[in-house]
């Protein structure tokens, strides 16, 4: 069974520092996830995406089963 799953979209970066370049992705610079997540057939998305100290997490269910879904940089 594939536990992951890896895709470079080229979108620019938006960090948590002040200057938007650093640090990891902000949650308010990753509105592009949810869309592309929501492809997969049967899937359900919590549409608030949560910021970690490592990036940001989508919530979702699928099958009956609760996972997350993680991005970083």
């Amino acid at each position: 069974m594939r536990d992951h799953i890896r895709f470079h979209l080229a979108k620019q970066f938006v960090g948590t520092e002040d200057d938007g370049e650093a640090g990891v992705l902000s949650a308010d610079g990753a509105e592009w996830l949810l869309p592309i997540l929501g492809r997969v057939r049967g899937i359900e998305l919590n549409p608030t995406l949560r910021q970690e100290d490592w990036g940001v997490v989508a919530f979702a269910t699928r099958e009956g089963r609760q996972f997350w879904i993680g991005e970083r940089r």
